[in-house]
């Protein structure tokens, strides 16, 4: 096949390809496009490539799922943990049990009325008020840096408290809310009380509130320093009332170091500082 042989059939072969079809990628050519053509439902049903593209879309969001899901399993986790030796140990199930005996008396129902949880976004304490028109008393580290100071009433009733009076000397604090004939307890008068005397207190340690407990009073407790409480003190229970024969005769501020034991500002305290206006 001499020269002109070869280009003859090289110019043929090339005619021949330019009259195949090619493939059209992208948007089709206007001129292509019957205006007459009605789209069928084929036209609308996901083709092969469709599918590929939903099926990684589910796989990655099934993925964050599991990750989001696996992270508030794990914050919950770690969460109990911190929260079950306080809400699970033998100490508050053994004051849970008494507390429950205690409270089917109705002289305890009656004290409950006016012990009030005392708390911000922070921390929490006791109180009970001792006016019925909303004079509280409770310990001057529960409401020391507190605000607002809020107080709740057994049945769920709140309120803002105002601070009246604190000293630091023996860790008392009086509070006072908005209300009137509200649940009181009154106060004992000076040397009611005495060695061995059996007592009550009502408060709300660890994650509970209004429990009841009973004990005694102490060897060693003094009406010018400290009364000493055979009785479990858990923290939470600051500022709750130490209760003899229906009246207060002391406020819990502290648990002993060496075991469950508390300490409490006698009465013969609280009644020196009493604010002048609710003597």
């Amino acid at each position: 096949m001499d020269r002109q042989d070869q280009e003859k059939e090289n110019q043929e072969s090339q005619e021949e390809l330019e009259k195949q079809e090619e493939p059209k990628f992208g948007y089709p050519d206007p001129e292509d496009i019957d205006e007459n053509y009605v789209p069928t439902w084929e036209d609308f049903r996901p083709n092969e490539e469709d599918k590929l593209i939903r099926e990684k879309m589910n796989k990655r969001t099934s993925f964050i799922q599991k990750v989001v899901g696996f992270s508030v399993a794990f914050a919950l986790l770690v969460s109990l943990i911190q929260i079950w030796p306080a809400l699970f140990n033998m100490n508050s199930i053994s004051f849970l049990q008494e507390s429950k005996e205690l409270s089917k008396q109705e002289e305890i129902q009656a004290y409950k009325e006016a012990v009030v949880l005392i708390q911000d976004g922070h921390s929490k304490g006791t109180g009970f008020v001792i006016t019925e028109n909303g004079l509280i008393v409770t310990n001057r580290h529960v409401v020391d840096g507190m605000f607002p100071i809020t107080v709740t009433f057994p049945h769920g009733e709140r309120f803002i408290a105002e601070l009246i009076y604190t000293d630091p000397d023996v860790d008392l604090a009086f509070i006072k809310v908005e209300g009137e004939a509200l649940p009181s307890l009154p106060l004992a008068d000076t040397n009611e009380w005495d060695i061995q005397d059996d007592i009550y207190v009502i408060g709300n340690p660890q994650m509970y509130t209004q429990i009841a407990i009973d004990g005694t009073i102490m060897e060693g407790s003094d009406s010018q320093e400290d009364m000493r409480l055979d009785a479990p003190i858990f923290s939470g229970n600051s500022g709750s009332p130490v209760i003899l024969d229906g009246k207060v005769v002391g406020v819990v501020y502290a648990k002993s170091t060496t075991d469950m034991s508390g300490v409490a500002v006698p009465i013969e305290q609280v009644l020196k500082r009493l604010p002048d206006e609710f003597r």
